[in-house]
């Protein structure tokens, strides 16, 4: 069974424009990541669709304190006046755990530094 992680809109929004800058400027960062997951416990609305809420995943190629670039991605995100948003980091040094993996799978690639093979594929 999957994360529920969806790609999400494929189109950049502000708030993914301005969080692609910060994740720019973020040493041994590659990639940064988006997607939307389902709300626990939500159903279908009556159009259909089940209430999603953001998810970004910031990737690195090195080392990295992981803990610290997630409380700061997350700084990031609400400072776009975003009030829930899931919120990961994680480091290609170290092995990927499975919820990792698929997220970087099913998410969208919305950054990847320019000529690097370790960032996430688009």
């Amino acid at each position: 069974m999957g994360s529920g992680v969806e790609k999400g809109p494929e189109d950049l929004d502000a708030r993914d424009t301005a969080l692609v800058r910060w994740a720019q400027s973020q040493p041994n960062a590659v990639g940064l990541v988006r997607g939307t997951c389902p709300e626990p416990g939500a159903s279908e609305d009556d159009s259909g669709e089940t209430p999603t809420f953001p998810l970004y995943g910031l990737v690195f190629d090195a080392e990295a304190d992981t803990e610290q670039a997630r409380r700061d991605l997350a700084m990031a995100i609400f400072g776009t006046g975003v009030t829930k948003a899931a919120v990961e980091a994680l480091t290609l040094a170290r092995p990927l755990s499975v919820f990792h993996i698929d997220l970087v799978k099913r998410a969208r690639v919305i950054w990847k530094r320019a000529g690097d093979q370790s960032a996430p594929a688009s």
